[in-house]
């Protein structure tokens, strides 16, 4: 794959295509308040300093392969006008360990939107990675992507949106409130036991079919790499590593909320 996006990058716009006033540099730890100021403009949650610290200097694959870029911003003299982020990840196949890069929050202002493929292109080329992905791509991004010769993951219906319902009440409001129910509010909160038991029903039958037991952990202990151990060693697949460093780095925030 990584030679396959190589060959299409190489009809790529080029530096030369930057305008005067423009440079394309590596992110730092130090452009935190720009990228967070462009990303909200346009309409992006921002991370906060801890966050933006903990993605970058806490990502387990980043110590493995501390020569990972943290993406690239585009800037003038006095801002940064585009910001296009990589995250490493750890995988791998049948036993070989891959290096992973996932593009996040490509943004450009609009001015200089014409400079916006050069970080794309940035990315594309980043030297030892063996596997780009995306997987918050949307329907435009994901033509520019197309373009450059990336393709769909051959798994999933990419025109459907599954959904887990974590808060009923709300989720049936909303819905009837869009429907021109009056009381959808109250209605909700009354509709919302019988759906809350139903599906805790459902699940449990699952559970108990299949043999299994349902616990709760507010932590990944040893039990985590026992499993991660034993799914690796199964019929070669393409995985995303999760050992417990890799899931308690992924999951620090709601580990610390519970």
């Amino acid at each position: 794959m990584n030679t396959l996006l190589q060959q299409q990058v190489t009809h790529a716009p080029t530096r030369s295509s930057l305008r005067a006033n423009l440079r394309l540099t590596e992110v730092a730890y130090s452009d935190y308040a720009s990228v967070a100021a462009l990303t909200a403009s346009f309409g992006l949650k921002s991370d906060t300093y801890a966050d933006w610290q903990h993605l970058w200097r806490d990502n387990p694959a980043r110590k493995q392969y501390p020569e990972s870029p943290m993406g690239w911003v585009l800037r003038t003299e006095d801002e940064v006008v585009g910001y296009l982020g990589s995250v490493p990840h750890m995988y791998e196949y049948g036993g070989r360990p891959l290096l992973s890069a996932s593009g996040r929050a490509w943004v450009v202002t609009e001015q200089h939107r014409g400079s916006a493929l050069l970080l794309v292109a940035k990315f594309l080329t980043q030297k030892n990675v063996d596997l780009f992905l995306n997987t918050s791509a949307n329907s435009r991004s994901f033509r520019v992507l197309e373009a450059f010769g990336m393709t769909r993951v051959p798994a999933g219906h990419w025109d459907e949106r599954t959904v887990w319902i974590t808060q009923p009440a709300k989720m049936l409001a909303r819905r009837l409130r869009g429907k021109g129910v009056p009381a959808s509010r109250a209605l909700g909160r009354l509709l919302a036991p019988p759906l809350v038991l139903r599906s805790g029903l459902r699940n449990l039958h699952r559970a108990r079919f299949h043999g299994l037991e349902i616990e709760r952990s507010g932590a990944f202990d040893h039990r985590f790499d026992d499993f991660w151990n034993e799914v690796r060693t199964r019929s070669p697949r393409l995985l995303a590593v999760r050992t417990r460093e890799v899931l308690e780095w992924q999951f620090k925030a709601p580990l610390l909320s519970r």
